[in-house]
C-alpha cells in the first residue's frame, strides 16, 4: 500500500527552485549588511563601546531603574563623511523601554549636530533583521504552500500596494471611507482569486466576504449612531481629527480590520461545501446545511478567540502600563480601549454572521448549475 505522502513528494524541478530561492534569500539578507549606500542617513558602524555605571532611580511604580552611559566609537559607512571615525554617546536603562543597549559590530543611523559640532545617535539598523524573518516566511510558505504559497505571497505584496496608495489619496483629500471600501471589495476580490482562481466557489467566498463585512459594519453603524459615539475614546486619534473626519477613520478602521477574520471564514464555509458536494454529487440539501451548520460551530469558536488573541496582543503592553499606574483592566477596557474593544466586538459579530451567509451562497451556488 502506497504513502498517502508519496503523491505530494516534490519534483526534480520543485526542488531545484527551492534551492535557488534559498540561495536567492540568503544573498538578499548578506547584502543587508554592506547596502549602506543605498540609505541618505548617515550610517556608523560600532567598532568599539565603554559602558560606564550612572546611577539607579524609582520610576512611579515604585522598579529600581538602572542608568548607563555608553560611550561609542564607530566608522561612517556611507555619505562624503564615510570612513570617518567618529564618537557619540548613547544613554540607556536597565528596562530598555525608550532606548537601546548597542554593542559592538551593530550599524546605527547617526546625525551631526552642526552648532555643537556633536555626533548622536538617532535608530539602529535593523534591516538584516527584517529581511531575515521576511526570508524565512516566504521560504517556508514557498516549500508548503507551492504554487498557492507564491500565489500568497504576491497577493500580500499587491494588498501592500494598494493600501499604501489608498493611504497616499487620502492624504491628498480623498474620503477615508470611500477608499477604505474600495480597498476591502479588492483585497476580498484578488486576494480569493490568486488564490483559488475565478470559480463559483470563489464568486461564493467573495460574495459571502462583502455580505459578511456589510452586515457587521451595519449594525456597527446603527450602534454607534444610536449612542452618537458616546462610550468611545477617541483621544488617540485627536491628531488626526478634521473636523469630525474622526468617524470616518473610526468606522474605517471597523471595516479593514474585521475583513481578514470574515474572509476566512467565508473561504472555509465555502470551500468545505463544495468540496462535500464535488466527493458526493448526489448529497441532499439539507445534508449541505447540517455540515456547513457543523463546520461554522467549530470554526466560530477558535476564530473569535484569534481575534481575542489579537486584540489583547495589541494591548498588552498598554494593559499592563495601566495596572502599574492603578487603572483596573475593566477600566481599561471601557475607556482607553474602547476603540480596540468596539473593533473586536464588530470583527466578532461579522465573522458569526459570515457563516449562515456563506452557507447560504454556497448552497444557492451549488444548486444553481447555470451560475
Amino acid at each position: 500500500m502506497k504513502s498517502i505522502f508519496e503523491y505530494e513528494k516534490p519534483s526534480k524541478a520543485n526542488i531545484v527552485l527551492l534551492i535557488l530561492l534559498s540561495i536567492a534569500l540568503i544573498v538578499a539578507v548578506l547584502l543587508t549588511q554592506i547596502n549602506h549606500s543605498f540609505y541618505s542617513e548617515t550610517i556608523a558602524g560600532i567598532t568599539g563601546i565603554v559602558e560606564t555605571y550612572d546611577g539607579a532611580a524609582f520610576g512611579v511604580s515604585e522598579t529600581e531603574e538602572q542608568y548607563y552611559q555608553q560611550k561609542i566609537e564607530a566608522t561612517i559607512m556611507n555619505g562624503e563623511d564615510k570612513g570617518k571615525a567618529i564618537t557619540l554617546v548613547n544613554e540607556r536603562t536597565s528596562s530598555g523601554v525608550y532606548d537601546e543597549t548597542l554593542k559592538a559590530g551593530d550599524d546605527i543611523f547617526v546625525s551631526f549636530d552642526e552648532y555643537s559640532g556633536i555626533w548622536t545617535y538617532d535608530e539602529i539598523k535593523r534591516d538584516t533583521l527584517l529581511a531575515s524573518a521576511g526570508a524565512i516566511f516566504i521560504l517556508v510558505a514557498v516549500a508548503i504552500g507551492r504554487r498557492k504559497g507564491i500565489l500568497s505571497l504576491a497577493s500580500v505584496l499587491i494588498n501592500i500596494a494598494v493600501f499604501s496608495y489608498a493611504i497616499s489619496k487620502y492624504m491628498q483629500g480623498t474620503d477615508i471611507m470611500l477608499l477604505a471600501t474600495l480597498s476591502a471589495v479588492f483585497f476580498s476580490v484578488v486576494s480569493l482569486i490568486m488564490y483559488c482562481g475565478f470559480t463559483r466557489k470563489t464568486l461564493s467566498a467573495v460574495l459571502a466576504t462583502l455580505a459578511g463585512l456589510a452586515s457587521s459594519m451595519l449594525i456597527a453603524v446603527a450602534v454607534i449612531t444610536i449612542t452618537d459615539y458616546h462610550g468611545v475614546w477617541v483621544e488617540s486619534l485627536e491628531f488626526l481629527i478634521i473636523e469630525t473626519d474622526y468617524r470616518s477613520i473610526f468606522l474605517a478602521g471597523l471595516l479593514i480590520g474585521g475583513l481578514g477574520a470574515i474572509m476566512d471564514i467565508a473561504v472555509t464555509v465555502t470551500s468545505s461545501l463544495f468540496e462535500l458536494n464535488a466527493s458526493n454529487p448526489h448529497v441532499t440539501t439539507i445534508e449541505l446545511i447540517k455540515s456547513g451548520r457543523a463546520i461554522g460551530k467549530d470554526i466560530m469558536g477558535t476564530m473569535v478567540n484569534v481575534m481575542f488573541f489579537t486584540f489583547i496582543g495589541g494591548s498588552l503592553p498598554m494593559i499592563l502600563l495601566s495596572g502599574r499606574n492603578g487603572i483596573s483592566i475593566a477600566d481599561y477596557f471601557t475607556s482607553f480601549a474602547s476603540i480596540e474593544l468596539v473593533r473586536f466586538l464588530t470583527g466578532s459579530i461579522g465573522l458569526v454572521l459570515a457563516i449562515p451567509i456563506s452557507l447560504f451562497i454556497s448552497i444557492f451556488m451549488l444548486r444553481r448549475r447555470y451560475i
